[in-house]
């Protein structure tokens, strides 16, 4: 049995407990019938207006995928719903909001004990306010550049090169059909998404990497700004100068093979291709709303495309575990211990099995950091 080592009259953090509770997806009911209290006492418990007994602390800590010290420590910086980008707002039910940003809130967590630890990459996200059609071409154009992709070239893994200027990535499946991705800028920004089909991931991505980019301070509750990132995503992974120059002319039917042709070498679905053209006056209204027509039909538009390239994950949480226990003996079951998780509920934050030491080959050469894997040093060895 787990035991309380936070000294001889530690203090019992009701927030800790509310983001337990809801990175579990439970209601206060819920939580009430299986520990035996009622909502009303769970209520007291979370805002700070009474203290619950050893037994009950064990017990809450079994339900919620927790240590018992878990609600002792002090408070992360929570993720609070109006700053942060969701895609599909507007059909996302509250509750799957808050599952999430209870997620990112420990991800994030996570990512900031790491830095105890290690080097991650330096935060180098430099937003700008970009409103207009144009004002979002030049921002992504800069920010290819800034990367050295330039503006002619493919950009081969988007999440490594989101993750390459120090805005880690994870995944979350609990919530599929809920939730697309969301965002979040801050002192270390992240994303979080859910896996689709290849393209499609890479194109939430880079949404949400618009998100990061033009829309820093903004109200995560305006419309505007999601058609705003769709924008965005398109400049970055369909930049207007090569893509205009290899976009084939559309004569009165549109030729699906050389679609296909750009779509493997540019790594976007049709859908974004046909967007993209339209956006960039490459092709009329009319053969925008044939072409769409002809890829709903096929199904391509409910996630059947055809010829997907393949998939990408996210690197740097990976690399920076296997740095951990190659370097400093920390494997992940101790990391979970330190952040005070189980297993299952650390494989849930960061989306690795917690027994998986399998090395990741930096030879994929995508994410660079920890500067060469330079070590911190530890002030308090933590035992």
């Amino acid at each position: 049995m787990a035991t309380i080592r936070r000294g001889a009259d530690p203090v019992f953090n009701g927030a800790r407990l509310r983001l337990a509770r809801h990175f579990a997806g439970l209601p206060l009911a819920e939580l009430g019938d299986r520990v035996e209290v009622t909502p009303a006492f769970l209520s007291y418990l979370e805002s700070g207006h009474r203290k619950p007994g050893s037994l009950l602390v064990e017990a809450l800590a079994e339900c919620l995928g927790v240590l018992p010290e878990f609600f002792f420590q002090k408070s992360p910086e929570e993720f609070r719903d109006e700053e942060c980008f969701f895609r599909k707002r507007q059909t996302t039910p509250v509750s799957a909001r808050t599952q999430v940003l209870a997620h990112a809130t420990l991800f994030a967590a996570m990512v900031s004990h790491m830095e105890t630890y290690l080097d991650l990459p330096e935060h180098a996200i430099s937003p700008v306010r970009a409103r207009t059609a144009e004002e979002i071409e030049r921002a992504a154009e800069r920010c290819r550049m800034d990367l050295g992709i330039g503006l002619d070239t493919p950009i081969e893994n988007v999440m490594c090169a989101v993750e390459n200027v120090g805005v880690p990535i994870t995944t979350f499946e609990s919530l599929s059909e809920k939730v697309d991705a969301f965002s979040r800028f801050g002192n270390r920004s992240v994303v979080v998404f859910r896996h689709k089909t290849p393209c499609r991931s890479r194109w939430d991505v880079a949404h949400e990497w618009g998100h990061l980019m033009i829309h820093a301070g903004a109200r995560a509750d305006d419309d505007e700004i999601e058609r705003e990132a769709d924008r965005f995503a398109g400049a970055m992974l369909l930049p207007r100068s090569g893509f205009a120059r290899e976009f084939p002319r559309v004569g009165k039917r549109w030729d699906w093979e050389s679609m296909f042709r750009l779509k493997d070498r540019w790594h976007v679905s049709l859908a974004a291709i046909v967007r993209r053209a339209y956006e960039l006056n490459l092709v009329s209204a009319a053969h925008y709303r044939s072409a769409y027509k002809y890829m709903s039909w096929k199904g391509w538009l409910r996630g059947e495309e055809p010829y997907e390239p393949e998939p990408e994950k996210p690197e740097l949480i990976k690399i920076a575990c296997d740095a951990l226990e190659s370097d400093l003996g920390i494997p992940r079951s101790q990391l979970a211990s330190e952040l005070c998780l189980t297993a299952h509920s650390f494989e849930r934050v960061c989306g690795l099995p917690i027994e998986d030491s399998s090395p990741t080959t930096e030879a994929r050469g995508e994410v660079v950091f920890l500067a060469q894997r330079r070590r911190k040093k530890r002030k308090g060895a933590r035992k």
